[in-house]
């Protein structure tokens, strides 16, 4: 998918840090912002300014000099701010629930409300195409697009198909992908001529709402679907499904190695628990080519070492490292520090990152047969999802706050 959202509070609370002398490498906090809300999509500037719609927080920037994340400027007009698409010019486009698409000019300092349009609907996802015309993804009003002249916004288009438009993709070719959530109308692709959209493909064959997406290089589309997994070819008119797997539980993610081995993570339910399926496609078919039962109800989180290692975060039950080979899963380590696994990001270097809810954040080393915890920070928080910077830093997002730590 092109965003990625993460779903924790900002609170105004209190913290201390627990770091523990005994581990040979620490994490040193360089940077931590708390405020009021629920971040619900957050977008990055050219110029490296950070932009957070917060729900009914509304929208907050950051700046972020590798040592400070500085809250910069606040603006909430009300509505339900979920997602944000940044201009060519900086111009900040705000998707606001019931309150519908807003304009922000941002100066570093301040946000300056310039126009919003409320069409009906509940404004989910905004993007922004190569012409600069704003498209939003409206829920049950469809896909609307506007002209922005720096003062106003002026409606373009309009098409809605039914389904609840939920989110927005656009390729090289300006092609506009579009998801519909809830009871779903599954995948369309639009072409915008003008003054009017024309839906140049559609399927609604999946079961359940769209949950993530991933294109392999030769341009398969894998759609994981709430209950399953499928896969398409779209040659500009049409989606043609090629390939089904049903899939018992919620699935929660996809992902496609560098061989096209597929990767579904799935949920579970109270029937049975959650697992991890490899799924070999030959351009017709999926062959379930490996499976491995996760311990709980489910993995949280995926990451792929460049060797191909599988580093999966299985909630309450830890950290756990596989290879997977011709057709079968091989368990190489495991960890449980106390928490529940959340999120796992892996550092050039192989140090190994876990976002461990109401464990912290953990660092380990892995050697090819045992994982060992070389770094730990708690600081009362739930944390929720981690990221790697560029310059190495560790930013980790926890229901309370945004923090980056350094790691040696």
């Amino acid at each position: 998918m092109a965003k990625k959202i993460i779903p924790f509070g900002l609170l105004l609370l209190g913290f201390s840090i627990t770091a523990y002398a005994q581990l040979p490498y620490s994490f040193t906090q360089i940077a931590r912002n708390t405020n009021f809300g629920s971040a619900r999509g957050v977008t990055v500037a050219t110029d490296g300014a950070v932009f957070l719609a917060m729900e009914t927080g509304g929208l907050r920037a950051y700046s972020y000099d590798g040592a400070t994340l500085t809250n910069t400027a606040h603006v909430n007009h009300g509505g339900e701010a979920l997602q944000t698409a940044v201009s060519e010019d900086g111009t900040v486009f705000l998707a606001n629930g019931r309150h519908g698409l807003w304009a922000y000019n941002y100066d570093g300092d301040t946000f300056v409300y310039r126009a919003s349009i409320y069409d009906g609907g509940e404004a989910r996802d905004v993007a922004i195409a190569s012409d600069s015309t704003v498209l939003l993804a409206n829920a049950d009003d469809g896909l609307r697009a506007y002209h922005y002249d720096g003062n106003s916004f002026t409606p373009v288009a309009h098409r809605n198909d039914g389904g609840e438009a939920t989110s927005l993709a656009l390729d090289a070719d300006g092609t506009i992908f579009l998801t519909n959530g809830g009871e779903g109308d599954g995948l369309r692709a639009y072409r915008l001529d003008g003054a009017s959209f024309t839906n140049t493909a559609h399927i609604d064959d999946g079961d359940g709402g769209g949950v993530d997406v991933a294109v392999s290089d030769d341009g398969t589309v894998f759609v994981a679907y709430e209950w399953e997994l499928r896969a398409y070819t779209y040659n500009g008119s049409t989606f043609t499904l090629t390939a089904d797997t049903q899939r018992f539980g919620v699935t929660t993610g996809v992902t496609v190695d560098a061989d096209s081995t597929v990767f579904v993570t799935n949920e579970g339910n109270v029937i049975a628990n959650g697992r991890l399926d490899a799924f070999h496609y030959d351009g017709n078919s999926f062959e379930n080519s490996g499976t491995m039962m996760a311990r709980g109800f489910g993995p949280q989180g995926t990451a792929l070492g460049s060797d191909g290692t599988i580093f999966m975060a299985d909630g309450n039950w830890g950290l756990q490292v596989f290879s997977f080979v011709g057709e079968a899963f091989d368990l190489h380590a495991t960890i449980q520090d106390g928490g529940s696994a959340r999120d796992v990001e892996l550092a050039a270097d192989g140090t190994v990152f876990l976002a461990n809810n109401s464990g912290g954040l953990q660092a380990y080393q892995y050697d090819g047969s045992s994982l060992v915890n070389t770094a730990s920070v708690i600081d009362g928080g739930r944390a929720v999802a981690v990221a790697i910077a560029s310059d190495g830093s560790v930013i980790l997002a926890s229901n309370d706050s945004v923090q980056a730590f350094t790691y040696s």
